[in-house]
């Protein structure tokens, strides 16, 4: 399984646009449909590895990123 933290930097290394449709996801649960093929790509191991973890590590992580940005 894979370790919060490690979903955590991986959001954090992606590049403006990437973690845009990343954060789209943490908050729809799905990439958005006109993400650019290259975008879902760079995101795909990410994206299985969250749902892997489950609901609650999304909703966890989602949380987490957004009580750091305050």
């Amino acid at each position: 399984m894979t370790d919060l933290q490690d979903l955590i930097d991986q959001f954090r290394s992606f590049r403006a646009n990437s973690r845009a449709h990343a954060d789209f996801f943490l908050r729809n649960g799905y990439l958005h449909p006109e993400a650019h093929h290259v975008i879902q790509a760079r995101l795909a191991q990410w994206v299985r590895q969250l749902e892997a973890a489950g609901p609650a590590a999304r909703e966890e992580l989602l949380a987490e990123l957004e009580g750091a940005a305050v």
